[in-house]
């Protein structure tokens, strides 16, 4: 049993503080413990593979109250607001691994071929500290079902492409057989291999359809063109004698355009290989999506330069009231340029119908191994 290491510190039945604003830690004595149940906070037996949940520990004393590793709201040793001390729980799972950043959070195994037959059994203990330090209180366990809610959908490739290509999407090669596990009489079990290696997906039902996506790169985004510049000052006339004007404003340069948008990349590959035995009721448990990437934006036109300011005139007066300079006129603002293309979706899946042991060769034993648990009653 993989247990969560405790260091044990305090003494029996004493109510240590914590900080003002949060609850307070007991200290409980094993031997006062009369009963222990361990579960998934959310109340459920169920977890999904590879999705974390916090765990539950509470425990009933023989004085009548309950105490709680997460619910303050629960009288215990005739205390509110309080918890069992953390450092006192011992907890043991059958497969996955705690989260070391998090107190009494597990990550279930995320492969759902290794808990299809047994699920996950979760194990709690209460450990005693100060005088009786040594001691363990009764074992709590509980025994956890798998769903596949969380892993019913997957999607490889996709992303935005960094240079003028965009990249196809992946191929996929997809390996289908029926599997009754004692939990679920009528799952499909499938082996994807791609990008990153193989993985195994679980259909629990007919109506729980596995979803793969396969996607082309979305196209590059044009770049924006620059903007103009400014146009130059006019002269400043300020110095040379009354009313001489000042020199007007040179016009502003146009913006650059904006350069066009990437095509997208053609949608991905999917090879499906089925048990010839079940073929098209497995194929009917699949979607499978490879579109292209979505085209590029458009770059947008430089913005136009400003045209210069109007140079500053010789002193005025009343005969000559404004000697300043005409400002310049703007440039022109760039083009935009045009939208890439999007991407074509990929081909139809290539299908094929195999036998199960030449498929699955390699997992025939497991999975004969789980339908025997189910057909045992296990």
């Amino acid at each position: 049993m993989k247990s969560l290491a405790k260091s044990v510190v305090g003494t029996t039945l004493v109510l240590l503080t914590m900080a003002a604003c949060g609850p307070s830690s007991a200290e409980l004595d094993p031997k006062s413990v009369v009963d222990l149940k361990v579960r998934p906070a959310s109340g459920q037996l169920l977890f999904c593979p590879g999705d974390p949940f916090l765990v539950e520990v509470v425990a009933k004393m023989n004085d009548g109250s309950t105490c709680s590793s997460n619910d303050a709201t629960r009288t215990c040793l005739g205390q509110t607001n309080t918890l069992i001390d953390r450092d006192q729980i011992d907890l043991g799972l059958t497969s996955g691994s705690f989260d070391p950043s998090k107190e009494l959070v597990v990550i279930p195994e995320a492969d759902p071929f290794k808990t299809a037959q047994d699920g996950m059994e979760l194990r709690a203990s209460i450990l005693g500290v100060g005088p009786s330090a040594g001691t363990r209180s009764v074992v709590g366990t509980a025994s956890l079902k798998p769903v596949y809610d969380c892993r019913l959908q997957a999607s490889f490739g996709g992303g935005v492409a960094t240079g003028p290509v965009a990249a196809a999407g992946p191929e996929l090669t997809l390996a289908a057989t029926s599997l009754s596990t004692p939990f679920y009489p009528d799952a499909m079990l499938v082996r994807l291999e791609g990008p990153g290696g193989s993985s195994y997906w679980i259909s629990p039902s007919s109506d729980r359809v596995l979803e793969f996506i396969a996607a082309g790169q979305s196209g590059q985004a044009g770049a924006p063109g620059a903007a103009g510049a400014a146009g130059p000052a006019g002269t400043d006339n300020s110095a040379v004698g009354a009313c001489i004007p000042g020199g007007d404003g040179g016009p502003g340069t146009d913006g650059a355009a904006g350069s066009n948008g990437g095509d997208g990349g053609v949608g991905g590959t999917f090879r499906v290989r089925l048990d010839e035995s079940v073929a098209d009721k497995l194929l009917a448990r699949l979607k499978l999506l490879n579109p292209g990437g979505a085209a590029g934006s458009a770059g947008a036109g430089g913005a136009a330069g400003p045209g210069g300011p109007g140079g500053a005139g010789g002193p005025a007066n009343e005969l000559c009231p404004n000697t300043a300079g005409k400002p310049g006129k703007p440039g022109n603002k760039g083009a935009d340029g045009l939208a890439g293309k999007p991407g074509a979706a990929g081909p139809a899946p290539l299908i094929e119908r195999l036998p199960r042991a030449s498929l699955f060769a390699s997992e025939l034993k497991l999975i004969e191994s789980i339908e025997s648990a189910k057909a045992a009653g296990k």
